[in-house]
């Protein structure tokens, strides 16, 4: 049972370590197994700095699974290492790493305070028993630590109930120590509602300044709140309700199955707030929408992955919602094998995966923005708005839908909803459209205001599963507004581009038909003409490979909608995601009659497989490998990289090493395949050197390589952090 400790390692000690260890040979005898790592505490201004150990001598290679962006894993040797601002907030971390070798790996996860505030643990063998009891037991700034295990909702103890009972809730922090309420460990603490009652409804008192005589007949402050690690599962309604609060963080939540019993209702749902932060959540089975802002504003949610399953109800349903809000922003977000219409009932419509509904509300909805994102095997389209009386348009980019075929509503009686449809301003930037079947008359719909879609790719538009065929135009036009097509390619489209019976064509300049020549779905080819062909000589079509905002920061923050350059893949929290989404079953009777239920190890759930690997396989290809590191050393480099899913692992032959410059790549050296780890050596000292790996698979298939890393050998005095450049 973990406690909490303050634990420094010493420098020295660390030094001879890394000697010890990055350029040695070691031998793997077994399946790696981490020691304990107890809870601990450090200060604003410290640097955090950590050696994890091994139960055995293994040879491993160290990644990082939990920690915000500013936490470094050593790759050989395992060190953490974390540098604190001055100005770090008060708060509860889990951080978390995961030793790998070809022979298995060994997760180790704990909890690193930082400030002063009180740690309080909370289960059944501790002093206090309840989430209830708990929350009565700290102050504010303080953390509340529920021990793994499976917690029944106890008539309301184990949970926050929100308007039932407003006074039991976290005690709020401040702008300078929040207080926390967290797993032991992230995804082994599930709240079980048994569909009986809510499981986390924040009431606060918080008036959202475009709503100021809202009476919310709260007067409990529930600001400056973090809820990290929690699993929510078998809500009667939202299974996480946020109402009339802000600066609330949602770390790393799973949100099951909500309101069996009720179509109204979303897994999340936020609500009159502001200052919303809803990072590396995973979401499936039922529920109306799977994460949804309404009447709320200045809220992000990214790194999040979720997928519909079954639905009752007849209201519309969609996945990633900014419902009447503004100022909503949503980053590597991802919705995947949603393809199980037949058990939706009997929805009234499709907001699609990435979704601005706006009824009573037309004219508020603004600067709502989704942003390198993906929608994939789904029956729904990409992207729909309704904010048809506001100027400011919504915005996709670098969005991807591929595999989508949309289910008619009404209980597949009635009409589909386009991939795209524009009720409203909207900007749709380097898009990539592919491989969608409709049975609607066309694709992209757009009135009231202008729609524009630029720099995007539509490839197989119209596939039936074998070949294009003609399902219907590209746009209809309705009344009101212009549709402007710019810099766009279209390949392998056999229908006509506008609809006969809309109110005339598109604007249309600079169409090009350039095969893609696709090898994965998340980026282009290296050589392709898209990355030059598009306006201003920049990129047509989406690529999704690294990450946008700081990790654990709010909207408005420095940092908050940048390029961070961390790779996207591996996917945050895909272990967990898979764990539960494999695990969902639902069975009765569907909308036609059968009775074949649901099961939940499909898709990216199957056994053995991974969210990355599903992904970057989906075209066929092989599976480049990921967490790509440089280590300097004296006249010699090592490079590493990690293993691929099991299901795919197997069927590697071995790895191709290339170094990066002018001209094509030139070849190192082949490596088997149980080796993750090659060094290059007779370097000079100083000099940068950037290298790449590929897998080859062992039908000689060769992948392309994602990332590459860059980095100089020196004459070592100290360790090095490994380094990595996004190309």
């Amino acid at each position: 049972m973990k406690s909490l400790a303050y634990v420094s390692v010493k420098y020295t000690e660390l030094l001879i370590l890394f000697f010890s260890l990055v350029f040695s040979a070691q031998v793997n005898s077994a399946v790696p197994n981490i020691d304990t790592i107890l809870d601990q505490r450090t200060l604003p201004g410290e640097t955090y700095l950590y050696q994890p150990s091994l139960v055995a001598s293994e040879k491993v290679y160290w990644t990082k699974i939990f920690g915000p962006d500013e936490v470094v894993v050593h790759p050989k040797t395992g060190r953490v290492t974390w540098v604190l601002a001055n100005d770090a907030v008060s708060e509860s971390y889990h951080l978390g790493v995961r030793a790998s070798n070809s022979d298995g790996s060994s997760d180790e996860t704990w909890i690193v305070t930082v400030g002063s505030g009180d740690v309080v643990y909370i289960g059944p063998n501790e002093a206090i028993n309840t989430l209830k009891d708990g929350m009565s037991a700290i102050e504010s700034g303080d953390t509340l630590v529920m021990r793994n295990g499976t917690w029944s909702h106890a008539d309301q103890d184990n949970t926050i109930p929100g308007n039932q009972k407003k006074s039991q809730t976290l005690p709020a922090g401040t702008s300078n120590a929040f207080t926390t309420l967290m797993a032991e460990d992230p995804g082994q603490v599930i709240i079980d509602g048994n569909d009986e009652e809510q499981l986390i409804s924040l009431w606060g008192s918080e008036k959202h300044p475009d709503w100021p005589l809202d009476n919310n007949g709260s007067s409990i402050d529930t600001d400056y709140l973090a809820i990290k690690g929690l699993v929510l599962i078998n809500s009667d309604a939202e299974a996480l309700r946020i109402n009339y609060s802000k600066y609330i963080k949602l770390i790393n939540l799973g949100i099951g199955p909500s309101s069996r019993d009720s179509g109204a209702y979303a897994n999340v749902y936020i609500y009159r707030s502001q200052y919303v932060l809803i990072e590396g959540m995973y979401v499936w089975g039922h529920g109306r929408y799977k994460i949804q802002v309404k009447n709320s504003s200045e809220t992000i949610i990214r790194r999040s992955i979720v997928r519909i399953d079954d639905y009752i109800g007849g209201e519309p349903i969609g996945g990633f919602i900014s419902y009447c809000s503004r100022n909503i922003l949503f980053q590597n977000n991802i919705l995947i094998d949603s393809d199980h219409s037949h058990y939706w009932g009997s929805h009234n419509e499709i907001i699609n995966a990435f979704g601005v509904p706006a009824t009573n509300c037309e004219s508020y909805p603004e600067f709502n923005e989704f942003k390198k994102s993906l929608a994939l095997n789904a029956h729904m389209g990409l992207m729909n708005t309704d904010a048809r009386q506001n100027p400011n348009p919504t915005l996709w980019q670098d969005i991807v839908g591929w595999n989508l075929k949309p289910a008619r509503h009404n209980g597949g009686n009635s009409s589909v909803v386009p991939m795209l449809s524009g009720v409203g301003a909207t900007i749709t930037d380097r898009m990539t459209l592919a491989e969608v079947n409709s049975e609607g008359s066309y694709f992209m719909y757009s009135r009231e205001l202008d729609s524009t879609v630029k720099n995007s790719i539509f490839y197989r538009v119209g596939w039936n599963g074998t070949n294009v065929v003609d399902q219907g135009a590209l746009v209809r036009r309705g009344s009101g507004g212009s549709f402007y097509l710019s810099d766009n390619n279209l390949v392998g489209f056999v229908g006509d581009l506008a609809d006969s019976s809309g109110n005339g064509s598109p604007i249309e300049t600079n169409t090009m038909s350039i095969e893609p020549e696709f090898q994965y779905l998340t980026m282009l080819p290296r050589e392709s003409a898209l990355h030059s062909s598009g306006e201003n000589q920049g990129r047509v079509g989406a690529e999704l490979m690294t990450m946008l905002g700081r990790s654990g920061i709010f909207y408005g923050d420095a940092g908050y909608d940048e390029d961070t350059n961390i790779p996207m893949w591996p996917f945050p929290n895909q272990q967990l995601a898979h764990e539960y989404f494999a695990s969902f079953t639902h069975t009765g009777t569907d909308r036609n009659g059968g009775a074949d239920g649901i099961q939940g190890s499909r898709g990216f759930a199957l056994p053995n497989q991974t969210l990355t690997n599903y992904v970057w396989a989906y075209l066929g290809r092989p599976t480049p490998p990921f967490d790509v590191s440089i280590l300097p050393g004296d006249k010699q480099i090592k490079l590493l990289w990690s293993t691929s899913a099991p299901l795919y692992q197997s069927s590697i032959s071995g790895y191709k090493i290339y170094q990066l410059g002018a001209g094509s790549p030139t070849f190192l050296a082949n490596v088997t395949s149980n080796v993750n780890e090659y060094n290059v050596t007779g370097l000079v000292n100083g000099e940068q050197i950037q290298l790449a790996v590929t897998s080859v698979r062992d039908d000689d298939e060769e992948s392309d390589y994602a990332f590459s890393a860059t980095g100089q050998p020196v004459t070592l005095s100290a360790p090095l952090a490994p380094t990595l450049m996004i190309e």
